[in-house]
C-alpha cells in the first residue's frame, strides 16, 4: 500500500489541534478489529479522522495525511477484509455526505456494483431492521435478491420480516423461493405476515388455473394457425398482454388476417373471460 509510505511516526492525541472524528467514517458492520496496533488516523483539510480500531481506548496513533477524500476512502478500505453488502450501504452514506461522485471509489468497482438501480438498492439497505442485515451478512445475500425484495408491495415485504423473526437464520434457497413467491403470485396474496399454509394454498391453486388457462391458450392457438396468427404471453400470465403475431405477403393478405380476427373475436373474448375468473387478468 503506496499511503503506508506517507504514514508519520506514532504520535499522541495530545499533539493535534482539533479532536479526532471518530464516528464519520465509522461505516463498519458489528466487525471487531483484532488488532494491536494504534488506531490510523487519515488527516484530510484540517480535520483528523479515525479509519479503524474504532474500540481503541489508548492516546497513541499512526497518522497519515491525504489530499483528496477519494484516496482516503480508498486506503481505509484496505484495511479489512470482505466488506459486506451492508458495510458498503453505510458507506455510500458517508459519500453522500461529502457530496463525492461514486466513479473511482474503488470497492464498488471491485464488488462489480455499478448502475443507478444498484447503487439505489444499496441506499435502502441501510433503513431495513437489524435482523434482516445480520442475515445479509451472515448468509451473503446478493444484491440481485435484495433488488427482488425492494421491488416487492409494501405488505409482502412484511411478509418476508415477519418470514426472517419466525424461521431461525431460513436458509439463502429458502429466502430466494419466498422472494420468488411473493414476486410472482402478486396480485393474489393479500396477508402482511408469513403464513406457510396460506401461501402453498396460492401456489396450489394457481398451478392447477395456470394449466387450465394454458389449455385454452392453446386451443384459441389451434383455431388461429389456419391463418398463421399466434397469441402468447410474454409474461407467462403476470399481467393481461398477449403478443398477437403473424406475418404478410401483402396487403390483401393483411386484410384477410385482419378479417379472420374480427370474425374470430368471440374466442378471444371467451379466453380473457377466463383470465378474469381465475383472477389473472
Amino acid at each position: 500500500m503506496h499511503y503506508l509510505r506517507r504514514m508519520t511516526s506514532m504520535i499522541f492525541e495530545k499533539d493535534f489541534n482539533s479532536s479526532i472524528d471518530k464516528e464519520t467514517l465509522n461505516w463498519f458492520y458489528k466487525r471487531s478489529f483484532k488488532n494491536i496496533y494504534p488506531p490510523i488516523i487519515a488527516k484530510f483539510n484540517d480535520n483528523y479522522f479515525q479509519l479503524n480500531n474504532f474500540s481503541y481506548s489508548g492516546s497513541g496513533v499512526f497518522l497519515i495525511e491525504f489530499e483528496g477524500l477519494k484516496d482516503l476512502i480508498n486506503f481505509q478500505t484496505t484495511l479489512t477484509d470482505d466488506i459486506s453488502l451492508v458495510e458498503l450501504s453505510n458507506l455510500l452514506s458517508v459519500i453522500d455526505k461529502f457530496d463525492l461522485d461514486y466513479k473511482g471509489v474503488k470497492i464498488f468497482e471491485q464488488k462489480n456494483i455499478k448502475g443507478r438501480k444498484n447503487f439505489e438498492i444499496l441506499k435502502k439497505i441501510k433503513e431495513l431492521p437489524e435482523n434482516f442485515k445480520d442475515y445479509i451478512v451472515e448468509k451473503n445475500i446478493t444484491l440481485k435478491q435484495l433488488g427482488v425484495f425492494f421491488n416487492l408491495k409494501d405488505n409482502h415485504k412484511k411478509i418476508v420480516y415477519d418470514f426472517l423473526n419466525k424461521k431461525n437464520k431460513p436458509s439463502v434457497g429458502d429466502f430466494r423461493n419466498l422472494l420468488n413467491l411473493l414476486y410472482d403470485y402478486a396480485r393474489l396474496i393479500d396477508i402482511d405476515f408469513y403464513d406457510e399454509n396460506y401461501l402453498n394454498k396460492i401456489i396450489r391453486e394457481k398451478n392447477i388455473y395456470y394449466f387450465d388457462v394454458m389449455d385454452d391458450l392453446f386451443n384459441l392457438n389451434k383455431i388461429f394457425k389456419a391463418k398463421n396468427i399466434r397469441f402468447d404471453s410474454i409474461s407467462n400470465f403476470e399481467n393481461c398482454i398477449l403478443n398477437v403475431t403473424f406475418g404478410i405477403g401483402s396487403s390483401d393478405d393483411f386484410y384477410e388476417k385482419i378479417n379472420f380476427m374480427s370474425k374470430n373475436g368471440d374466442k378471444v373474448k371467451n379466453f380473457y373471460e377466463k383470465l378474469k375468473k381465475y383472477d389473472l387478468c
